[in-house]
């Protein structure tokens, strides 16, 4: 999560020289046992929701309030998002991401590309970001969290 944090950071045009520093910071500042969620940021980096992935227009719902001025960061199932990654042929500075569900992975929802996203993965090499994925192989591996963040933050 801080890494998606950090990239919102970048967006909203603060630069952070050192984003190691800055995840870290962000971590400690925001983790709980050990695991730093979605849910923990609500109010203070943007707006949580949670979407029920029973229902099959979730993430029609979720890709409806994604904008240039909003991006969406969602939590993901690590293996199956992994999975998804492999399919799409990305490449990752990390290696392979855990092969179970757990623990989550995040990503930044940035952009709709007709039926699917354009994301960014602190995971996968930068250079071949965004990233496309369908609705149908998003919906395989999102968790149904996701934090709305605007360019201009939210002070409230």
């Amino acid at each position: 999560m801080p890494a998606c944090i950090v990239m919102v950071e970048r967006w909203r045009g603060a630069s952070s020289v050192d984003t190691d520093r800055r995840q870290e910071q962000l971590f400690s500042k925001f983790a709980s046992n050990g695991l730093c969620s979605l849910r923990a940021l609500d109010g203070r980096v943007g707006q949580w929701r949670y979407f029920s992935v029973d229902d099959p227009d979730s993430s029609e719902l979720l890709a409806a309030e994604v904008s240039d001025d909003r991006w969406a960061i969602v939590e993901c199932m690590s293996g199956p998002f992994g999975a998804a990654l492999r399919r799409l042929e990305a490449r990752s500075p990390h290696g392979e991401l855990s092969p179970g569900p757990l623990p989550y992975h995040a990503i930044c929802l940035v952009g709709r590309t007709g039926r699917g996203f354009e994301f960014l993965d602190p995971w996968s090499a930068r250079e071949h970001q965004p990233l496309t994925i369908s609705i149908e192989d998003f919906a395989t591996f999102w968790t149904g969290g996701a934090l709305f963040v605007q360019r201009v933050p939210i002070h409230g």
